[in-house]
């Protein structure tokens, strides 16, 4: 098993793994596996890199921007650029407000990010990011100039629109 498969499966069980010194500290609800167990031991050196604080320059570039995959592993910016990073462009803090967000669709009835709609006043648009419960999703003007929050009742998808239709 790889360490990113060991972390995956330890966070898939519930669990978490934290660095302490040159150890690492488990968090399971129920004893793991032997054989996770023995994966954890085996795998400790590269879980550390993984799990490694944000705090530390990157080893390769001496970089400090990094990004969090889906199995929780942590990336140089700059050795490796986040893939997603191009959806965020523009997005801040301000923008987000108090918003718990989500990168991917809370209900499925909801397009993937970068699908078009149209806003209620015509303008076109892209979509960003979700609302975590999917009441709101963020917007980006073809511009890209501007961001802007909407009831994703109130906009017309991509899907629906009436392509060659007269």
């Amino acid at each position: 098993m790889t360490a990113i498969e060991v972390l995956h499966e330890v966070r898939a069980a519930g669990g978490s793994l934290t660095p302490l010194g040159d150890g690492l500290r488990w968090r399971m609800p129920v004893e793991p596996p032997a054989r996770l167990a023995e994966a954890v031991r085996e795998r400790k050196a590269d879980l550390l890199v993984l799990l490694r604080p944000l705090e530390l320059p990157c080893i390769a570039c001496g970089g400090m921007y990094r990004w969090l995959d889906t199995v929780g592993a942590w990336h140089c910016g700059h050795c490796e650029p986040d893939p997603r990073a191009h959806i965020l462009r523009g997005v801040t803090l301000e923008v987000l407000g108090n918003r718990s967000i989500s990168l991917t669709a809370p209900t499925s009835d909801l397009p993937a990010p970068g699908s078009w709609a149209r806003t209620p006043t015509g303008a076109t648009v892209e979509l960003v990011l979700y609302r975590a419960d999917g009441g709101e999703v963020l917007t980006r003007t073809l511009a890209g100039e501007r961001l802007a929050w909407h009831a994703p009742e109130h906009l017309s998808w991509e899907i629906d629109w009436p392509w060659g239709k007269p």
